[in-house]
């Protein structure tokens, strides 16, 4: 299972400059959508995910 978060391509710059935000619980998700919440991992916190400029590409996506 993946999971996923998608930025805009006009948000762009600001991606690459703050990070996208994701609960610290991402980590311990089930296939089930529970998650197993522990003192590490909850809800709580903030995991910066960051994009690396050098392995991405923008993408045209047709309706």
């Amino acid at each position: 299972m993946t999971r996923a978060k998608s930025v805009p391509a006009r948000r762009r710059e600001a991606f690459e400059r703050n990070g996208l935000g994701a609960a610290l619980v991402w980590v311990v998700f089930g296939a089930d959508n529970s998650f197993a919440e522990n003192e590490k991992f909850n809800v709580s916190g903030d995991l910066r995910l960051h994009l690396d400029t050098s392995a991405s590409a923008l993408r045209a996506i047709r309706a």
